[in-house]
């Protein structure tokens, strides 16, 4: 097979040529609900680790361990393996254990319940919308370069 000469002289694309950019220059915004917490927990220890992340979700961390159970959060959780030794921790202890993996972690977590009306027809759908605004309010100050949404 030949390749056609017209094909031969297009231009090459040019490849980025900016300064470098670090994780620092990137955000990622994560609408999510509790019972796909366990996928943010996932892309916590890959990908996202050290990238500032804002995660919009219709309950917190704790209520997604209580609603669908300690499977949930992360393998090697104190809070799991209290759960999984049939010890109830405290609210406060929850809370604490969950913003200090969070804090470690670059996330910024908030609650923005579900809703269903005639502009958003499933419930996360306001979730999703407003999740670009609460990254951007969260993030604007440090700045960004880039917002990945997803």
């Amino acid at each position: 097979h030949h390749v056609h000469p017209t094909l031969l002289e297009r231009p090459q694309p040019t490849l980025y040529q900016g300064p470098t950019l670090t994780r620092d220059d990137i955000i990622v915004v994560t609408p999510t609900a509790t019972h796909r917490h366990s996928l943010v927990y996932t892309t916590r220890a890959t990908w996202r680790n050290g990238i500032r992340t804002l995660v919009a979700s219709n309950g917190t961390q704790a209520d997604a361990v209580h609603i669908h159970g300690p499977e949930t959060a992360l393998e090697g959780n104190k809070l799991l393996q209290a759960f999984k030794d049939g010890v109830e921790p405290s609210q406060e202890e929850e809370e604490y254990v969950y913003s200090m993996q969070a804090e470690k972690a670059k996330e910024t977590w908030t609650t923005y319940q579900d809703e269903i009306s005639r502009w958003a027809y499933t419930p996360g759908d306001r979730r999703m919308l407003a999740a670009v605004r609460l990254a951007n309010e969260t993030f604007w100050e440090e700045g960004y370069s880039w917002m990945l949404f997803g």
